[in-house]
């Protein structure tokens, strides 16, 4: 389903091969949380994908999502300015400002709604209502950060 929808969005993006759900949850287990149903099965399916028209990864592959959210987690300029990300799901960044795109974590689930972290004044704010609604404004220019 995710790489139809994707391709009739645009033809230019590239995708990883997809991954179990054994490696996914091994990929993000010291992350402790329970991906949202869409976000599994778009990884399920795809394992990242990229925006070639941009350079950007519009969604991270699992050793990525990994890897962002434990630095962001744990990242000392941050936590010194008050800022916590226990409460967020990081999967993209927007290629400007150092926005990042992320899933609310609720009681250690993602949420299927999306935010930008703006890290200029610590600002989170509401981008989409999930996953498909964020590649499409993604991809339709209507996504503004």
């Amino acid at each position: 389903m995710w790489l139809q929808f994707v391709r009739q969005l645009d033809s230019n993006c590239k995708t990883h091969a997809p991954l179990s759900e054994e490696w996914i949850d091994k990929g993000l287990a010291e992350l402790n949380v329970k991906l949202s149903e869409s976000l599994k099965s778009f990884l399920l399916e795809t394992d990242g994908l990229y925006d070639y028209k941009q350079f950007l990864w519009i969604v991270w592959n699992v050793r990525d999502l990994a890897a962002y959210n434990l630095a962001m987690r744990n990242d000392e300029t941050f936590a010194a300015r008050g800022y916590t990300f226990d409460d967020v799901f990081f999967f993209s960044n927007a290629g400007v400002g150092g926005i990042l795109f992320g899933f609310p974590i609720v009681d250690g689930l993602i949420e299927e709604k999306i935010i930008a972290f703006y890290p200029a004044n610590g600002e989170r704010v509401d981008k989409a209502e999930n996953l498909e609604a964020y590649l499409l404004g993604w991809f339709q220019g209507s996504l503004k950060v």
